[in-house]
């Protein structure tokens, strides 16, 4: 129904069997967000209830499959929280990191019973979100795209994707970064860089 499969993309995994869900409450056009040129007020003024179908559909196949689903309930003011991976991701190595986000409602995002639950399983916490502070932003896994195997995360720098924050995460993962620059056919910057590249 949502181009992109979108939601299917926004599953994150916490463990072998088990994944992390925000149900798409409040989801809607966010005017902070605008730097991403695929949204447009006009094909997201109402999804709130096909994404909810969606999202609903989507756990029944899960759980049907042996997967165990948590799932945390979204907020009526904060319209991307249904789109976890760009606030936190984690390592199998049992780290778990907190982003900076560029917009300020993304920010209330991160909740304290989600880090909890999280912290379970990867007890390791790595939190950049002191780089708001000094407008310094990387948006998850939107910023970048994790080779875990080969320890190596690719990065298509941006107004979401601070080369500074790009180095304190490698710094603090252990991973290298291999950093490019990216364009649409319009020249204007891709905004996340799994827009551009994925790993299978």
């Amino acid at each position: 129904m949502f181009a992109d499969n979108w939601l299917y993309k926004k599953i994150v995994m916490i463990h072998p069997g088990q994944i992390l869900m925000v149900e798409p409450k409040g989801f809607a056009f966010n005017t902070e967000t605008i730097d991403n040129f695929f949204q447009s007020q006009a094909n997201i003024q109402a999804p709130g209830e096909a994404a909810m179908r969606e999202f609903i559909e989507l756990k029944k196949k899960l759980v049907s499959a042996d997967i165990t689903v948590n799932v945390f309930s979204g907020q009526s003011d904060t319209p991307d929280a249904t789109f976890p991976n760009n606030w936190f991701s984690t390592t199998p190595s049992g780290q778990l990191i907190l982003y900076p986000m560029k917009a300020e409602n993304r920010r209330k995002e991160r909740r304290e019973e989600i880090i909890e639950k999280l912290k379970q399983t990867y007890p390791e916490v790595i939190d950049l979100t002191y780089l708001e502070n000094e407008h310094k932003v990387l948006d998850g896994t939107g910023s970048i795209v994790i080779d875990h195997e080969s320890k190596i995360a690719y990065a298509s720098l941006s107004q979401r994707t601070n080369m500074d924050a790009l180095n304190d995460w490698s710094k603090r993962t252990g991973y290298e970064v291999i950093c490019f620059n990216a364009q649409d056919l319009n020249k204007e910057i891709v905004y996340h860089t799994h827009v551009v590249l994925s790993l299978t």
